[in-house]
């Protein structure tokens, strides 16, 4: 006869949930070394890392982005959205 718990209730379904929205599933075996390592420090490590990566990017094409709109100043054009599709002033 069946029981039920947690795991085979609510835990299985909000996987199967997860896995079909597009999230990877990792046991508790996959995310840590050892059993008393902090499961979120590498996860936080990483993301952090990530953050960083983002806001160095961000910050160049806002430089490029003025840039830009200085040499397309100097040149007299106006700026317009359909002209950075087209590289046309």
């Amino acid at each position: 006869m069946a029981y039920f718990n947690e795991d085979n209730v609510t835990e299985q379904m909000c996987i199967e949930i997860a896995k079909q929205a597009g999230y990877e599933y990792c046991g508790a075996d996959e995310l840590r070394e050892a059993k008393n390592d902090v499961i979120v420090e590498p996860l936080l490590i990483d993301s952090i890392q990530f953050l960083k990566d983002l806001l160095a990017l961000a910050k160049e094409t806002l430089e490029v982005e003025k840039k830009l709109e200085q040499t397309r100043s100097f040149c007299g054009c106006k700026l317009r959205p359909q002209s950075l599709k087209t590289n046309v002033c």
